[in-house]
């Protein structure tokens, strides 16, 4: 960069915009739009800086996850910097400096300035620094989708701008703590013990369960399909959003005699009923499971398996008008033949379909099953964007690398399971953490033996990790999974 298109450009934003501006060195205001982020400009300034200098008040551990991405990549072209963050208002967790303290080529330092609020970050570039100044910390809803201003600056190391603010930074980092673990250990206690409160020994009424946006959305174009005397519908709706409360809602607003809600897991039926229960509420003798040796045909709503329900014993005992309402689960699943079998033999009033993902492999059409009913539709993107689901984070790490050879799901069993491969993925899951108190984590393995070698090896490294197969029975499996939701292992 020369010194006059730097000018050009200062002026095109701070005098007239006759004068030629510059992508990377023009002034301007950043804000969070639909495909623009303030944390789009700072990962870019980012991936192209030799050195960078934070002061930002307030971090969240949403945010650490991708910046860890951005920065492993620099740590291996020797790029470090500079971190200066607070505890003012005890904003930040514990948790929050434990996962900056793992940051390799980041010096950490914790200001001693009363009521430290600054969000600046400067980055420094092979002949200009850009600098970016204004309302937001390092935090998901600041970096994405909070209304912020912040303006990023460009200077030469000569120009007064950078000196003041790069004499400032330094001011502060002199006056700073480096972070310790010996500090994040007195904080921890310091942070706990100001977040202690009484428990309430009052019994809190339980709340009553009423439907989302999106289920009461799909509840009113439900209601309309059954006032057009139509007698199927199909609901997509992404993983996560309320699907099986969304059926509750909809067999309660029906009222059917008899009810059969259809899946393909006896676990999967179990919690469905579960959830039915609290919407549509009454004795629980009007629940019934048709799954294995349990067989509660008289029950007003019965949860089953399609690979019970299908046998042709149990059909010859269900008329074809047994149930007037069927909700099949995982709809997408209801081309294959067990399904086609009970779809063909019952006469339901309603038949209402659910999935996340209609599109099949082989080319069946799950819509024409429904009549081309769709009810509602709501994908993972739209989920996400209406705050239905906790965002996430997705990190593809290459695998562990011997000799020149990646390994990969064909590797023989005694590399994909050797000491230093499982170091190296522990490394990995340790280095970009996990959110919450304790990690709950799902390992998917290229075979069964991996998978019990793996989780032995977990095991034996302090991470207490169990495997699953094919061949683990439905009790094994509710176990297991029990023990994960409780914290009592860290990885299946």
């Amino acid at each position: 960069m020369d010194n006059e298109t730097l000018k050009e450009a200062m002026l095109n934003g701070l005098y007239a915009d006759d004068y030629s501006g510059h992508e990377l060195l023009t002034p301007k205001m950043l804000v969070n739009a639909n495909d623009q982020h303030i944390w789009t400009s700072l990962k870019q300034e980012l991936k192209t800086c030799k050195s960078f200098i934070w002061s930002v008040a307030f971090i969240t551990l949403d945010m650490l996850t991708p910046l860890k991405v951005v920065l492993a990549d620099l740590d291996k072209k020797g790029i470090r910097g500079k971190i200066v963050t607070s505890t003012y208002l005890n904003f930040n967790q514990p948790k929050v400096f434990t996962e900056l303290l793992k940051l390799k080529n980041v010096d950490v330092y914790l200001a001693e300035e009363s009521g430290f609020h600054a969000k600046g970050y400067m980055f420094e570039h092979s002949d200009y620094y850009t600098m970016i100044v204004g309302s937001a910390n390092f935090t998901r809803a600041a970096m994405l989708s909070n209304y912020e201003w912040a303006i990023k600056l460009t200077s030469t190391e000569n120009g007064s701008l950078y000196q003041q603010t790069h004499s400032e930074l330094e001011r502060i980092i002199e006056n700073s703590q480096v972070l310790t673990q010996v500090w994040i250990d007195n904080y921890k206690e310091v942070w706990q013990n100001l977040r202690i409160t009484e428990k309430s020994t009052n019994n809190k009424a339980k709340s009553e369960i009423v439907p989302n946006k999106m289920q009461m959305a799909a509840l009113k174009e439900l209601e309309k399909i059954v006032e057009e005397k139509k007698h199927k519908a199909l609901v997509v709706s992404a993983t996560g959003t309320g699907k099986t409360y969304l059926g509750a809602f909809a067999v309660k607003e029906y009222q059917p005699k008899r009810f059969l809600f259809v899946v393909h897991r006896e676990q999967i039926a179990k919690k469905a009923m579960e959830s039915f229960k609290k919407v549509i509420g009454g004795s629980g003798r009007l629940y019934g499971m048709l799954s294995g040796d349990r067989q509660d045909t008289q029950a007003k709503y019965i949860f089953s398996t399609i690979q019970t329900v299908s046998q042709d014993k149990i059909l010859d005992q269900l008329p074809s008008n047994y149930f007037d309402y069927i909700l099949i689960d995982e709809a997408h699943r209801s081309a294959a033949p067990s399904y086609q079998k009970i779809m063909h033999h019952f006469k339901p009033d309603f038949w209402l379909g659910m999935t996340a993902t209609p599109e099949r492999m082989d080319n069946q059409d799950v819509y024409a099953l429904f009549d081309y009913n769709l009810a509602y539709e709501i994908r993972l993107r739209d989920a996400l964007e209406n705050k239905m689901l906790s965002p996430f984070h997705y990190i593809g790490v290459q695998d562990y690398e011997e000799d020149g050879i990646i390994v990969d799901e064909t590797t023989n069993l005694r590399y994909l399971t050797a000491p230093k491969r499982v170091k190296y993925i522990l490394d990995q899951l340790d280095y970009y953490g996990y959110s919450g108190l304790k990690v709950h984590g799902l390992v998917f393995c290229s075979r069964q033996d991996e998978a019990l070698e793996l989780a032995q090896a977990f095991t034996d490294a302090g991470h207490q990790a169990k495997a699953l197969t094919n061949q683990d029975s439905n009790e094994r499996r509710r176990a297991v999974v029990r023990e994960l939701e409780e914290g009592k292992i860290e990885y299946i």
